[in-house]
């Protein structure tokens, strides 16, 4: 049997009265079973961590054979369990296979590659995306190079074209959210009112705002902040002094206006705010199923939009580890932008010093696409714009002069301003952050 024959919907069942023995799976996790018998009608049992189950199948497993399963979801009620599996592949007797927590990163990574691929197209979000991405960002060496090629070019492909699925794009689900009005019921509760205006901002008031801050708060970098003010914390507590530690309040304070820790204490605020609707009402009394759902369509809504955000965060976060770079999207309101991202790397060091890096990618509805490359050594820098339409870099072109007096008045020299067409390849080796080496550190 192929494994890659296998759709990505075809599962095995598993039904058990003994559900407490394997509680510990969680879905995202990769189980080795091994099949003892098969029966008419798609029945098996199933050995899955010393244990023997009955499981339905919808593909057809060999006798006797061991085999790789992802677990798609796990529910547990009074006295059982169900748990869906999907199929990955077959087993060679001997070869050693991860345990539920555990195993091969590029295994998995490769496993996961196909599966993200599967969906590509799909209009709606895979409904075990959020076990995939937190998966992945487990797995994910640090030191991203050491992954296979082919294998990190497939993983960065997939992941761009997933947050442009479904024909949106970061910025509509950002906007719909932060510019939408809330469900009149939760306006009280929504922790995103207080810093709205710290999270986005109109693109007119770009050279009147710390940029680096909006950057900073887009979520890509919030388990940063959690690691700096921790250990700003644990130094506080080794050496005691009166008052907060220097830099808390600082710290504090960007955590306060990090979108994804806003979007985490909104996910929060809504179960509790269901929860608690159905607790009111009896009929609801069976707690957050579909029938809380159905009664909240705009809380359920809502909570959809929040964690497919989360979600886009999520990616952004992996594209950074496989690139070595802050990669995040464009956190501006912009007529006319379809989608705009933005990646800051550091260069190899050269007899110029330390070179850094700024990769700009723009799509306007009307003028098309465009590539900005910016290089940074010393106080110099050079800029390179790149885009097929003629309209749009001869617009570009006629805007240079204007370009070059800013940078004058700010003390920076522009020692290079290129404008280049389709065919021209001279911004090929900065035109993937991956081919580029070392991550710049953000000081937070």
């Amino acid at each position: 049997m192929d494994p890659r024959r296998i759709a990505a919907r075809d599962s095995v069942l598993v039904l058990s009265r003994a559900g407490d023995r394997i509680l510990d799976i969680a879905a995202g996790d990769l189980v080795r079973g091994r099949v003892v018998d098969v029966r008419p009608g798609g029945s098996v049992s199933l050995r899955i961590l010393g244990n023997l189950f009955q499981a339905k199948s919808s593909i057809p497993l060999a006798p006797n054979s061991n085999v790789l399963f992802r677990v798609v979801s796990h529910r547990s009620g009074l006295g059982e369990a169900e748990i869906r599996l999907q199929f990955l592949e077959s087993i060679p007797d001997g070869e050693e296979a991860p345990g539920p927590l555990q195993g091969p990163p590029s295994r998995f990574l490769r496993i996961l590659a196909q599966e993200l691929a599967s969906h590509e197209g799909s209009v709606e979000t895979p409904r075990d995306m959020k076990g995939f991405l937190e998966r992945l960002l487990r797995e994910l060496p640090d030191a991203s190079h050491t992954l296979p090629k082919p294998l990190r070019e497939d993983l960065l492909n997939t992941l761009r074209t997933f947050v442009r699925r479904g024909g949106a794009t970061v910025l509509d689900r950002m906007a719909s959210l932060v510019k939408g009005s809330l469900p009149q019921e939760f306006r009280g509760l929504d922790p995103l009112n207080q810093v709205r205006g710290r999270l986005f901002a109109d693109i007119e008031d770009v050279l009147h705002v710390p940029l680096r801050e909006f950057l900073e708060n887009t979520g890509v970098s919030l388990e940063a902040k959690l690691k700096a003010l921790a250990l700003l914390l644990t130094s506080q507590a080794t050496e005691p002094s009166e008052g907060s530690p220097p830099g808390h309040e600082e710290r504090a304070r960007r955590l306060d206006s990090d979108l994804k820790g806003q979007l985490l204490k909104l996910k929060g605020a809504l179960l509790a705010h269901m929860e608690e609707l159905s607790r009111e009402e009896p009929r609801l009394s069976g707690g957050l199923g579909k029938e809380t759902e159905a009664g909240n369509p705009a809380l359920s809504r809502l909570l959809h939009s929040v964690e497919v955000l989360l979600q886009d965060i999520q990616t952004f976060q992996l594209l950074s580890r496989l690139t070595d770079s802050f990669y995040t999207f464009l956190p501006f309101f912009w007529d006319g932008l379809k989608e705009g991202e933005v990646a800051f790397k550091r260069g190899r060091s050269g007899s110029h010093g330390k070179s850094y890096y700024c990769l700009l990618h723009l799509d306007f509805h009307q003028l098309g696409r465009l590539t900005v490359v910016v290089m940074l050594q010393g106080r110099d820098f050079f800029i390179s714009f790149k885009t097929v339409e003629d309209r749009l870099r001869e617009r570009l072109q006629k805007d240079a002069g204007e370009l070059e007096r800013m940078f004058q008045a700010r003390g920076f020299s522009l020692k290079c301003l290129n404008f280049l067409g389709e065919g021209e390849s001279q911004l090929a080796p900065f035109e993937r952050l991956e081919s580029l080496e070392n991550i710049i550190d953000f000081k937070i």
